[in-house]
């Protein structure tokens, strides 16, 4: 009689384990799209970024300044990592220094 015992215990346990596979299921899921989302958005982030340093970059002197603009805004970003911070506040300084200067040698030769 005690196999038949078991078999019972066993077979009552079995919606519990169901309940508890389909627990952790759900739980896969959810991080799994909470992941996903983080991701999406760090992509979105890097397009911005990408597009506010060309902009920077380019040679009117508006929009490099509204690229200077974005990468300050982008650089305060909760999705913007320590090192990217970083790489963001070096590139806008080393671009504010570089407008400054050419505006100093326009002044220059304008004497």
């Amino acid at each position: 009689m005690a196999p038949i015992r078991t078999i019972e215990i066993i077979a009552s346990l079995g919606p519990i384990a169901t309940a508890i596979a389909a627990i952790v299921a759900l739980s896969i899921g959810v991080i799994t799209i909470r992941q996903r989302a983080w991701a999406d958005r760090r992509d979105h982030w890097w397009k911005r970024a990408k597009w506010a340093l060309e902009l920077s970059m380019g040679g009117d002197p508006i929009a490099q300044q509204i690229g200077l603009n974005a990468l300050e805004y982008l650089g305060k970003s909760e999705l913007t990592k320590y090192d990217e911070a970083m790489m963001l506040s070096a590139t806008a300084l080393a671009m504010a220094e570089t407008n400054n200067l050419e505006a100093g040698d326009k002044n220059e030769f304008d004497n």
